[in-house]
């Protein structure tokens, strides 16, 4: 159905609504064509005539007839649109017509043969356009005809009659259908409302404010309780002028989002507005709640605003593209009014409402706007955990993830010690998913999966986990010390690094092993994009290492001390692969497929006794021991050990009633020196070296001690021949 309005005679002055194409009334043979027009003139114009003249615009009283202020009480100026209607005064064919629709880019609907002989063309709207005057109408009328061209189509067009809201056409009942579905545009229609807008002069009214309705009727009721409004207080609803004394008509009134529009006898305008009604105190206090929806997602960082763009993310905008859409998407006005215009004062209270102190992601945590640090953040991250399908995960060939399971049955390395490397990494990551579905997300270890090519190490971390956690992104230059550059990584809550074991020296060995320890042991980190004011982050994810199980590539495991053993997780990988795997598409779409029942059957998971840790990362530490006792061998303090543990042979087999040596990192150098074939190997080897060696030794565990003697550390290592003397 289409919103148009007709007549039955153009004397008449109630209108009902009407669909033209579907006129099926009964028009006299004398009316048509040209020489009919005598007749046609007064046959229209009767009283008695029941035809229909229709038009596309509707008053701002929808019952009535649009027309110019012509007295009181007679007046009705165009308040809504629905359709453009084209009036050529030529008898064109349908040749001549499809030639000249062609000749411009906006379809028509349909197209009347007129009681003449010509031609109405119709374009029908996406939605109604809104006029607050008959001015504006005629404005937006004459810029629509330069846009659309419909001039173009057919010559003698009738262009007062295209800009004239109160035209209505006779309906001769021949109509043909051109393009039934197509409508012009919202979007295009409102852009050229917004340039009308730019252009128009507004009247001293113009600055009325919608306020919603019920909370108008019930201050109007307080203030004027004889109203009497009859039915509900809604748009376009009808009552008396009840503000207006000496009117007793009971419907001149028409209630509108900005105020009462009013055809009394004994009014002085037309319009109402509420500050008129209500005062300037009451419209304030409801215009700032009204404006502090209109802004509302809205938020300002005091260089950049931000606010969620088509697609839901969270993206940083200048001042004039705000400007732009607080006018074309949110409706409110550039246009002052012997004040701020609308749009100036959104400005204003996005300035003093909704000011951050920084826009940031905060991965899997709540959205919108956050409280951290003391401070005011918008949290922009806008990755989702995958949804869980609603029913229950069954595990193993017959269950509704069988790839999946059969992955990771048959993953770890069956003489993985300790025992149950499964149920550590399904504890793991039920932890680290729940935080991420739940926007909760807590501590938890980064992991290491070490084993030989073709296992699936990389499906798991960068196939599954990352359809798990919304993507993932390569960390390995940011860890490595590379780059300093990090704001891409904290976009993500899973950070992945691929078999580099090979690109790792001695400083950089170092460094990747403080950042691997720091990434599970902190949850503050500087963030800083470009371009963007700088803060703190909290970021609560997880690091996933995979490398082959060789001595050069297990290098990436970082030194083995003490202080990181539980801030991380080894898992050894099987020797042989537990499934054929298909190509790397076919992978995509198995994970794509299961995955949200494996997400379900994590959830429903229950976490064995064992594998239960304390609260700061919730699950035990897994750590797979051969391959740390493979990593302290390929670790940089191996080579000093190794000269430790030759030395303790040596210097207890002259000495082997000696419990213990103790002495400086300058006597153990001496010592070393009075060796045959130490001290050629170690010639060269410094006291400060000899130092470093033993607090490396030290943090991993190893059996020494130190005492402090004055300023001078003493380094106790006894002789595995007795026990530690506990002093």
């Amino acid at each position: 159905m289409s919103s148009f309005f007709a007549l039955p005679n153009l004397v008449s002055s109630a209108v009902e609504p009407c669909v033209p194409w579907e006129f099926s009334g009964n028009i006299p043979e004398s009316v048509r064509g040209k020489e009919g027009k005598k007749h046609r003139d007064a046959w229209i114009n009767d009283t008695a005539t029941q035809a229909q003249a229709y038009s596309a615009f509707e008053g701002v009283n929808p019952d009535r007839r649009v027309s110019e202020d012509k007295g009181p009480e007679e007046g009705n100026p165009p308040f809504r649109m629905h359709a453009f209607i084209g009036d050529y005064e030529i008898p064109a064919s349908e040749e001549e017509l499809a030639t000249g629709i062609s000749r411009i880019s906006f379809v028509p609907n349909y197209y009347e043969r007129s009681l003449s002989g010509n031609v109405h063309l119709v374009w029908l709207l996406e939605k109604p356009v809104t006029f607050p005057n008959r001015k504006f109408a005629e404005e937006f009328l004459k810029l629509a005809l330069s846009r659309m061209r419909a001039d173009a189509v057919l010559a003698c067009l009738d262009k007062p009659a295209w800009g004239e809201p109160n035209k209505y056409y006779t309906n001769s009942g021949d109509w043909k259908v051109i393009d039934a579905g197509v409508r012009i545009s919202s979007g295009l229609v409102d852009g050229w409302i917004v340039e009308v807008a730019e252009k128009h002069k507004w009247k001293k009214d113009r600055g009325s404010v919608n306020l919603p309705l019920p909370v108008v009727y019930s201050a109007l009721l307080k203030k004027w309780p004889q109203m009497n409004w009859p039915g509900d207080f809604v748009e376009g609803s009808q009552g008396p002028s009840f503000w207006i004394e000496g009117s007793t008509s009971p419907k001149s009134a028409i209630a509108k989002p900005t105020g009462l529009f009013t055809f009394s006898a004994h009014q002085t305008k037309p319009f109402y507005s509420w500050t008129d009604l209500l005062g300037k105190d009451f419209v304030e206090k409801h215009a700032a709640e009204l404006m502090g929806k209109a802004v509302e997602g809205i938020h300002h960082d005091g260089s950049s605003y931000y606010r969620q763009d088509g697609h839901g993310l969270w993206k940083p905008f200048g001042k004039e593209d705000i400007i732009l859409h607080l006018g074309t998407d949110r409706g409110l006005s550039a246009v002052k009014d012997g004040g701020p215009s609308e749009v100036s004062r959104a400005l204003a209270y996005v300035h003093n409402w909704h000011g951050i102190d920084g826009a940031a992601p905060f991965v899997f945590q709540p959205t919108g706007v956050i409280k951290r640090s003391g401070g005011t953040f918008l949290n922009t991250f806008s990755r989702k955990a995958l949804r869980p399908s609603d029913e229950t995960g069954v595990w193993g060939p017959g269950g509704n993830f069988p790839f999946l399971s059969q992955v990771m049955q048959g993953f770890f390395h069956p003489d993985s010690v300790p025992a149950n490397p499964l149920d550590y990494w399904l504890s793991w990551l039920k932890r680290f998913y729940e935080g991420a579905i739940t926007n909760n997300l807590e501590s938890g270890q980064n992991v290491f999966i070490l084993g030989g090519a073709g296992i699936g190490k990389t499906f798991l971390s960068q196939g599954l986990l990352s359809e798990l956690f919304g993507g993932h992104v390569p960390a390995e230059n940011y860890l490595m010390g590379q780059t300093s550059f990090n704001s891409e990584l904290f976009e993500s809550a899973l950070w992945t690094i691929d078999d580099t074991g090979s690109t790792i020296d001695g400083a950089t060995h170092k460094k990747f092993s403080s950042m691997t320890k720091k990434m599970a042991a902190n949850t503050s980190f500087h963030y800083h994009q470009k371009f963007r004011i700088p803060c703190v982050v909290d970021w609560l994810g997880r690091v996933v290492i995979t490398a082959n199980a060789d001595e050069e590539s297990m290098r990436i495991v970082p030194n083995l001390a003490q202080t990181i053993l539980d801030k991380i997780m080894i898992f050894r990988a099987a020797s042989v692969s537990p499934v054929a795997y298909p190509t790397r598409e076919e992978c995509k779409r198995i994970i794509a497929r299961e995955a949200p029942y494996f997400a379900r059957y994590l959830l429903d998971y229950v976490v064995p006794q064992e594998c239960l840790g304390t609260a700061r990362f919730g699950i035990n530490s897994y750590l797979e021991s051969s391959l740390v006792t493979a990593a302290n061998q390929s670790s940089d303090s191996a080579g000093f050990q190794e000269l430790v543990e030759h030395w303790k042979e040596v210097h207890f087999t002259a000495n082997p009633n000696q419990r213990e040596w103790a002495g400086s990192a300058t006597d153990f150098n001496v010592s070393v020196q009075g060796i045959s074939g130490l001290a050629e190997a170690c010639g060269r080897l410094t006291p400060k070296q000899i130092s470093a060696g033993f607090q490396q030794l030290k943090a991993a565990g190893a059996d020494l001690d130190s005492r402090q003697h004055g300023i001078i550390r003493h380094w106790v290592i006894p002789n595995d021949k007795f026990q530690r003397d506990p002093r």
